[in-house]
């Protein structure tokens, strides 16, 4: 369910900014119970941190030979799914 809520928080995110195809930052701050100005919002207390329109998986493909192959799936995918 997270996961799921997550997904749309990122999706709703990138259809505000009319992008197709973005990494989303998303962070669960620590509440504290004094300060208000945090909103509990449909995907829990999670928030957009940063939208980036610039999507590089260089850094996470180079650690690894698995890396490499995770990173080359996710691209192919997402190419496929633009078309």
């Amino acid at each position: 369910v997270i996961c799921q809520n997550l997904t749309n928080l990122a999706q709703k995110a990138m259809q505000t900014l009319n992008l197709r195809f973005a990494s989303v930052d998303i962070i669960k701050p620590i509440i504290n119970p004094t300060i208000k100005s945090i909103a509990k919002t449909d995907s829990g207390n999670y928030q957009i941190l940063e939208i980036n329109p610039g999507v590089t998986l260089d850094r996470f493909a180079s650690q690894t030979t698995d890396n490499y192959r995770v990173a080359k799936e996710i691209y192919r995918a997402a190419i496929l799914k633009m078309l």
